[in-house]
């Protein structure tokens, strides 16, 4: 049973790698590069992948869809024949060389000329590295010809020598040694006009030049094309699609799978059409980036100095790719757009800044300054949110964290690391630290790691080594500035400002708001001026002359006309108490003018301390081999007592780490070793860990008979006990009575029957045993 279960397990592994891979009517084959998605936009999930890039286009056909690598897709309208001559050169494509030449390239004709790629070294200079399977597709996207310079092909031509008339050999024609082969690689187009519905004319191998004219003046003359057969012909309408190193090595299996049916879809005049299908991506910020002041912490990280100002860059810009007119044609333009930014604190909007676009001066217009970031909290944060969309198409939102302080302290060099075994480790290594203006702080650093480290005799194993230092930040205030009066030239600094007094002799004293006046002293002079600093009104207290309007003769009058002032309209009153500032005071005329500079109140000091962290895993690689021990230095065996080879040498061995706990044996010699034949064998088992560390150990195996094994060869064998229990039941006829029932003898001769039956069973199982 177990040869006929594992025959059949064969059968179904064998069947399950021919089957082929088809997609459902709703489901597609993709095609990516490498055959990793990952290696698109990353991350592979292969080691050693280039990441290509998306250029956004697909190729979808017979039920798979190809996934164009960045700058893969050319376009005719980017061809232009400088020189006039009929061709395009490589230096003619106006968009570059590709960018990825071991993939597809994917040329695009949907204009209205036919254009001819020519070259100077069989295509090379085409795709920069040698494309060699070319399918060419036309304006229906029907498969129409096809170039296949790597493989040979059986061909025979039933034409002749002057107008050959190639087809492909048929199986019958392939076996048969008789008929006339032809073993080349091909060019082939279809031809409905021709009897098998195709073209073919032989191609030397790794060229692109008929087969039969080499060496002649033909050599450059095709059957099928009408000019050089090393360049490309792309009709107008056409798509052209080559295929690379990395399509046909084996990289991706189902590429080169659909590339080497293309022949028979011509042959069988296969009706699927190739689809291209492009995927406009979502608008794109120029400029933002270039706000990020902080390169550790992931986003994008905008510090403003503490009382400083928020301003954003004057070359932002936001973009998309229209890759079609109106008209569906290819423009490949890349196309600006307006956009808003958005200034949030917390959850709560705050301003909306519009940027408005024009494209004929190529030129942004902001709305207006960002007004609300208030710079003198420290710490606090804002996000600007940028925002662009297409036209009834996808949206890009991109965020900025501002946040108000001083340039993060950061690490640098920090790193995974890799360290032997038993080996003292400096765990700074070349990582420093600096106060974000390039101050060194690496002696600040501080350094954590678990308890089971010794960095003075590291063991193996994976450790997280904790990184921090605290950097101590001290901004300096700003002194208040006082407020001052400057009166006919004369800077008054000592002032007294919005109190109520009850002396203001000696003093000068100032009022922007209502105040309740106290009528002490006469030796003062009362001043008012309007919010331009015009005088209004004046009174002298010692003779109680008046400056502008009804004459002020009583103290009362005086108290009565300042306190009903409201400073609606702004201004500010002044007493004038200091007797050397009376003079100029009394001199002061109706709409003489004053200068008042309120008070600039400073900020005080600040001092806060920011901790910074870090941390990189740290690996002590193994490099102890494991210990291997055999249990005997003989071990004897005997025969029966195993049925595997490898199962009787490791029930003689014990293997162990210092460690790993996952460790491989295996059997490096087996010494010839045969468990069904006496005799001594010497072995070798190794041992390896997960670092590739190994060793061995040698012993000798001694297979001995079985002392069982003479007494049951002793025993009847199995064809013996086949034979007589076919002996005794062929003799055996029991009667049956008048009732057609079977007699007791009957019975009993069955019994026996039965018992032999038995015995014999148990005899072949115990023999099998």
């Amino acid at each position: 049973m177990k040869k006929i279960t594992a025959l059949f397990m064969l059968l179904l592994s064998a069947a399950l790698l021919v089957v082929p891979t088809f997609a459902a009517d709703d489901e597609l084959v993709d095609l990516y590069p490498y055959d990793d998605p990952g290696a698109l936009y990353g991350p592979s999930a292969k080691p050693g992948n280039t990441l290509v890039g998306d250029s956004n286009w697909d190729v979808i056909y017979d039920g798979h869809r190809y996934h164009v690598v960045r700058g893969g897709v050319r376009y005719a309208k980017d061809f232009e024949d400088k020189n006039a001559d009929g061709y395009i050169e490589v230096s003619e494509i106006t968009s570059g060389s590709l960018s990825w030449n071991a993939f597809a390239q994917v040329i695009i004709n949907d204009t209205e000329e036919d254009f001819i790629l020519s070259t100077t070294n069989a295509r090379t200079d085409i795709t920069s590295v040698v494309h060699r399977y070319y399918a060419y597709f036309d304006a229906t996207g029907k498969l129409v010809m096809f170039e296949d310079q790597l493989n040979k092909y059986k061909l025979v031509n039933d034409g002749t020598t002057a107008e050959p008339d190639y087809r492909f050999a048929t199986e019958a024609e392939i076996a048969d040694p008789e008929v006339t082969k032809v073993e080349a690689s091909i060019r082939m187009k279809a031809d409905d006009e021709d009897d098998q519905g195709y073209v073919l004319e032989p191609i030397v191998n790794l060229q692109w030049v008929n087969f039969d004219h080499v060496g002649t003046e033909d050599a450059l003359v095709s059957t099928i094309l009408n000019d050089n057969p090393n360049y490309v012909h792309i009709p107008a309408g056409w798509t052209v699609w080559s295929f690379g190193t990395k399509d046909r090595d084996g990289a991706n299996v189902a590429t080169e799978k659909l590339i080497r049916t293309m022949p028979s879809k011509i042959v069988d005049k296969f009706e699927g059409r190739l689809v291209l299908e492009y995927d406009t991506q979502a608008p794109v910020f120029a400029g933002v980036s270039s706000m990020d002041d902080d390169a550790v912490t992931p986003g994008i990280n905008k510090v403003v100095e503490f009382n400083g100002t928020f301003t954003l860059p004057n070359n932002l810009s936001a973009s998309y790719v229209k890759m079609f007119d109106e008209d569906g044609k290819i423009i490949n333009k890349t196309t600006k757009l307006p956009f808003v930014v958005e200034i949030y604190k917390g959850e709560d909007l705050l301003e909306t800044i519009d940027y408005a676009y024009d494209a004929e001066t190529d030129k942004y217009t902001a709305s207006g300054p960002v007004t609300v970031v208030d710079s003198s909290v420290f710490g606090a944060g804002y996000k600007a949110v940028f925002k662009a969309q297409i036209p009834n198409g996808k949206a890009q939102e991109v965020e900025v964290d501002v946040v108000i302080g001083v340039m993060p302290p950061k690490f640098k060099n920090v790193a995974n690391r890799f360290h032997k075994e038993d080996q003292p480790i400096d765990l700074l290594g070349l990582i420093t630290a600096d106060d974000g203006y390039g101050n060194d702080k690496t002696k600040n650093i501080v350094i954590s790691y678990p308890e089971n480290f010794n960095p003075y005799y590291p063991q193996p194993g994976e450790y997280k080594i904790d990184l921090e230092f605290t950097h101590h930040v001290h901004i300096p205030g700003v002194p208040d500035i006082p407020a001052k009066l400057v009166l006919d030239g004369t800077e008054i600094t000592n002032i007294r400002i919005n109190q109520n007094y009850t002396t203001y002799s000696t003093f000068t004293t100032l009022y922007t708001a209502p105040f309740v006046y106290t009528d002490a002293y006469a030796s003062i002079t009362i001043a008012q001026f309007d919010k331009d600093g015009k005088l209004v009104k004046s009174v002298n207290r010692t003779n109680w002359d008046t400056v502008g309007g009804e004459k002020l003769d009583s103290g009362a009058k005086v108290k009565a006309w300042l306190e009903g002032l409201t400073f609606e309209d702004g201004g500010f009153v002044v007493i004038f108490g200091v007797s050397t500032h009376q003079t100029a005071a009394r001199a002061l005329k109706v709409d003489d003018v004053v200068t008042y500079t309120p008070t600039v109140v400073g900020t005080p000091d600040f001092d806060t301390d920011i901790v910074t962290k870090t941390s990189y895993t740290l690996k002590v690689t193994d490099h102890t081999a494991p210990t291997i021990v055999a249990v005997n230095k003989t071990f004897k065996v005997q025969i029966g007592q195993f049925t595997n080879v490898n199962d009787a040498i490791f029930a003689n061995v014990v293997a162990f780490d210092n460690y790993d706990t996952n460790l491989a044996l295996f059997v490096e010699s087996n010494g010839g070793l045969n468990l069904t034949k006496t005799g001594k064998y010497t072995v070798v088992v190794g041992v390896e860990d997960g670092n590739g560390n190994a060793s061995s150990v040698t012993f000798e195996i001694e297979v001995v008979e079985n002392p069982l094994q003479k007494e049951i060869d002793k025993l009847l064998t199995e064809d013996q006990v086949k034979a007589l229990i076919e002996e005794r039941l062929a003799s055996f006829n029991p009667p049956a009575d008048n009732s057609g029932k079977v007699g007791v003898g009957a019975t009993v001769g069955i019994s026996v029957g039965s018992a032999l039956a038995s015995f014999g069973g148990a005899f072949l199982l115990f023999r099998k045993r």
